[in-house]
């Protein structure tokens, strides 16, 4: 259960960043995570609002 929360809560920090204009890239350093996670979350949430 706390893995999920942990995950939940990492995607809406990646996601905030993302919204707020940056760079997965620059989303990537910031938070410490590697380039796919943040591609992987973004491509989610891209899919999720079809």
């Amino acid at each position: 259960m706390r893995t999920g929360e942990q995950k939940g809560r990492q995607e809406g920090m990646i996601l905030g960043a993302l919204m707020s204009g940056k760079t997965p890239e620059e989303v990537a350093e910031m938070l410490n995570l590697p380039l796919e996670e943040i591609k992987k979350v973004q491509e989610e949430q891209v899919t999720a609002n079809k």
